[in-house]
């Protein structure tokens, strides 16, 4: 079945946040658990699997456009370690990783591998960091109007994890309804929270895998990602 758009990338690099703007675009692109009228928003759409673990079968469809969503992979790799269990049962089919990896290195393994297999499909690539901003070059091609004011208005830290589990699972309710806190109030709320994790550094991923480690690394300049000096953003 062929559908307008498809826009897929790794787990945790804001599918559900580029949903939510398209919607705001007049575009029926739901987030995974269901194909809209003018397609999807799904990680799992990664892979032309006959099954998912939820929502429908990416073997059935295709795509006018399939836009890679990218994320920072030194941000991306720590949230993509919060994957569920079913999901890490559907990555194994298509990412090489080991039983005894760590979490960290399962997910750096993943956040290369699943980069590398979108790759070749992809027409468009859109970094999540350069949203909302960056949907005007797909709205373009797919002749949907922007409202800029109406997606400015999206907070960017949709279905975070970076607060844990919990506040989470509560976001996401309300997101299933129809309820999105606007950005001031999620803005107060988070800055009384301390974050149940941050991100990586090059320094750590070199530590579980050196090879693997340079890979990311020129992926994510590849991208237009940019790194200073500081053990955050450098292997130097």
């Amino acid at each position: 079945m062929q559908k307008r758009v498809l826009i897929t990338g790794c787990g945790r690099s804001g599918t559900l946040y580029a949903s939510i703007l398209l919607k705001k675009c007049s575009l029926d692109v739901p987030h995974e658990r269901k194909m809209g009228k003018d397609g999807i928003s799904s990680w799992l759409f990664g892979a032309s699997a006959v099954s998912a673990p939820w929502g429908p079968s990416p073997s059935e469809y295709r795509f006018e456009h399939t836009v890679q969503l990218l994320r920072d992979p030194l941000t991306c790799i720590p949230s993509i370690a919060t994957l569920r269990p079913a999901a890490w049962v559907y990555i194994a089919g298509y990412v090489p990783f080991e039983a005894s990896d760590s979490p960290l290195l399962k997910s750096a393994k993943y956040w290369y591998h699943w980069s590398m297999m979108i790759e070749p499909r992809a027409d468009l690539r859109l970094r999540i960091e350069d949203m909302p901003g960056a949907l005007i070059s797909l709205c373009d091609r797919l002749g949907a109007h922007v409202d800029l004011g109406a997606i400015e208005r999206v907070p960017k830290d949709l279905n975070t994890r970076r607060y844990g589990s919990l506040l989470n699972f509560f976001e996401t309710r309300l997101i299933d309804l129809g309820l999105i806190c606007d950005r001031p109030f999620r803005e107060m709320l988070f800055s009384r929270l301390t974050p149940a994790y941050g991100g990586t550094s090059w320094e750590a991923l070199r530590a579980l895998d050196p090879s693997l480690t340079e890979m990311i690394h020129a992926k994510a300049l590849e991208y237009g990602y940019e790194y200073g000096t500081r053990s955050t953003g450098s292997l130097a």
